[in-house]
């Protein structure tokens, strides 16, 4: 039923010109009830994070993973935003550094457990590293990794707690300074809601999905050493609904219109199936993905998440008379 209407929507929608709004009053909007929140939450958890206070002479990891999980979903919906500092590419490297396509991060993390410098023990020290030592991949290695239970560990996870702090910190403080017109931050939005889609569809899943079983790597996966896939997907899926529905913004203008209303209705329903299908998952995606019993299940969130992003490029961008744009990961 739901495709069939999805089916009747879309040729309404083929025949009908650009429902242009007031995009700078959209992008607004967006700016004040779905980025500055994303800003200031991100900006609290690094700050909790930080403030963690194991001690280093014992089992540290325990007592740092749940501020850890909480900071790095924080993280994930603010990127999924796709606006401000945070969608600066080499800035959301040094956040959390990934795909490591090469393992490089993995060599230098390997080769700092070994050598233990002292500048990777304090915030100041991790500074002029590369991003491989800085980003919260790398704390998510010490915090689940089998090597990395050392007091110098410890101290060099603590040193990417405070650096990632006070990297929050200025991009909360960039980000109130941002001077973007209402509707270029729409269109940053909007942009940033495709290239999510295209993010968790071709890297957070098919990547680690394969062809078939003999192909599966799952820990090709964003966040297994942790279990942390599928939340992480959530959290981005999170945050590309909130962006739709946030009062005032595309949503509203969309249900403006007495030929788009409908349209909304199935968006809404599609976007909320999406976020079904990550919880319909009970592995860990590493391990689902290897599981014939629990591929058919990853696939169907497959098949979720391509429809939204069809419905949003084919079809939301038209009626709302935005551009969708290129995205870096076309043809990768």
């Amino acid at each position: 039923m739901l495709r069939a209407t999805i089916l009747t929507l879309l040729a309404v929608l083929g025949s009908m010109q650009p429902a242009f709004g007031d995009q700078d009053a959209i992008g607004d909007t967006l700016r004040r009830e779905v980025a500055v929140p994303l800003y200031a939450d991100y900006d609290a958890q690094a700050r909790s994070l930080a403030a963690t206070a194991p001690d280093c002479t014992g089992d540290w990891r325990a007592s740092v993973r749940p501020a850890f999980v909480t900071s790095l979903l924080a993280w994930r919906r603010l990127e999924a935003a796709g606006a401000g500092p945070a969608a600066v590419p080499e800035t959301a490297a040094r956040v959390y550094f990934w795909p490591d396509k090469h393992g490089t991060a993995g060599r230098q993390l390997a080769a700092a457990l070994k050598d233990q410098p002292a500048g990777l023990e304090t915030a100041a020290g991790l500074a002029g590293q590369s991003a491989g030592l800085q980003s919260l991949a790398a704390l998510e290695q010490l915090l689940y990794g089998d090597a990395a239970t050392s007091a110098f560990a410890c101290r060099f996870g603590l040193a990417i707690a405070g650096f990632q702090a006070q990297l929050a910190a200025q991009m909360a403080a960039t980000f109130a300074e941002d001077a973007t017109p209402g509707a270029n931050f729409a269109l940053a939005m909007f942009t940033g809601m495709r290239t999510t889609l295209d993010t968790v569809i071709q890297l957070e899943l098919e990547r680690p999905f394969g062809t078939d079983l003999a192909t599966a790597r799952g820990e090709r996966a964003r966040g297994w050493r942790g279990d942390l896939s599928l939340p992480l997907i959530g959290a981005a899926l999170e945050t590309v609904e909130r962006v739709y529905t946030a009062p005032g913004g595309f949503s509203t203008e969309i249900q403006a219109s007495a030929e788009l209303s409908a349209f909304d209705a199935v968006l809404r329903a599609r976007l909320q199936a999406a976020r079904a299908a990550v919880t319909e998952i009970k592995e860990p995606l590493q391990m689902a993905v290897s599981d014939p019993a629990a591929r058919p299940q990853v696939e169907q969130l497959l098949d979720e998440l391509r429809a939204v992003r069809r419905l949003l490029v084919e079809r939301l961008a038209p009626a709302l008379g935005l551009a969708a744009g290129f995205n870096a990961l076309d043809g990768d």
